[in-house]
């Protein structure tokens, strides 16, 4: 079996130079000595024993990324967490460690899941609630929350009252008086969904307080777009003109039924989206939106845990990124 020093000894390199280009990690090494330790590797079929290595560094490099299904089981769909996941991906391979995903469809099998595997860090998306303080103390491995909004933790996230709050206040400022908010079910009231539901109820209440004129929402929880859709267009017959939903791919969904039913947008009905997915600017029309960073939210996680690892101080547990309003065509 070829191992790494017979292909460092035929390539008149050190162990240490074979072991960066085989995972990935080449910024010193030159091109040339790239492309002939490569070849090498190529020829003589050399695959790396992670499982050895790990026994010898007592680490396996791995980063496990821990996914809560229990709200959704349809979150790979999702352009936003898609992007994350690939986002992250990327960065963890450039610091020569590999990316485990596991779903968990009850919080619960979280801190057994830790206990069982053999990972360096954790990156965890989705985690509401007092499970955030059991995984904390039963698991001792360094770990970074996404969208957790628990500042008692390494967090990376955005302000998502604040991203509802925007959107709603859009509306109201472009005439709008009668305002629908859907959103999708949650479990946990510190889920995004629900944080920007409350932004959604925060700004008309500040509107009607400080206005003479009346502003008034309705809430409608859905996850078939097309549920929502019929009740959108009910609640069109009251009067109701626009709609604040919770993210762009739901947003979009929703559209195409409303026009298939003769609506149109922003003519007859106006719809504004969350998270500038790469899609929202390719509907008919393009899709105002509140757009939140997803490659800076990646990345930040992923340093973090990395700082953590290394035994780093981390200047700031908790980091909330800012978040843009996208002027387009639905409002």
């Amino acid at each position: 079996m070829v191992t790494i020093k017979d292909i460092a000894k035929e390539a008149g390199v050190s162990a240490m130079t074979v072991s960066r280009v085989v995972h990935g990690n080449k910024e010193k090494v030159s091109k040339e000595t790239t492309e002939r330790v490569q070849k090498i590797i190529d020829r003589t079929g050399y695959i790396p024993n992670s499982s050895a290595r790990s026994l010898v560094v007592k680490n396996s490099r791995i980063i496990a990324v821990i996914i809560n299904m229990e709200v959704n089981d349809r979150l790979l769909m999702s352009p936003h967490n898609a992007l994350l996941l690939e986002i992250m991906a990327k960065k963890i391979r450039s610091e020569s460690y590999y990316m485990m995903i596991h779903f968990v469809n009850t919080a619960s099998e979280i801190t057994q899941c830790l206990k069982s595997w053999r990972v360096d860090g954790c990156i965890l998306m989705g985690i509401q609630g007092d499970v955030v303080k059991d995984i904390e103390k039963s698991n001792p491995i360094p770990k970074v929350y996404i969208d957790t909004r628990n500042h008692d933790v390494c967090h990376i996230g955005i302000d998502d009252q604040r991203g509802g709050y925007l959107a709603t206040e859009y509306l109201i400022k472009k005439g709008h008086k009668k305002l629908i908010m859907v959103s999708a079910p949650v479990l946990f009231p510190e889920e995004s969904a629900h944080m920007r539901y409350c932004g959604f109820r925060q700004c008309i209440e500040e509107y009607c307080r400080k206005s003479e004129d009346e502003y008034v929402g309705e809430h409608i929880i859905e996850k078939d777009s097309e549920k929502a859709g019929e009740r959108i267009r009910a609640l069109m017959q009251e009067g109701y003109t626009g709609a604040f939903i919770f993210a762009d791919n739901f947003a979009i969904e929703i559209m195409e039924d409303l026009k298939t039913h003769g609506i149109r947008i922003p003519e007859d009905f106006a719809v504004i989206g969350f998270d500038n997915q790469r899609m929202s600017y390719f509907v008919t029309p393009k899709l105002t939106t509140v757009s939140q960073n997803v490659e800076e939210k990646g990345l930040n996680a992923v340093k973090m845990l990395f700082q953590i690892m290394r035994g780093e101080k981390v200047e700031c547990k908790s980091i909330v990124l800012p978040l843009q309003l996208i002027e387009r065509e639905s409002v």
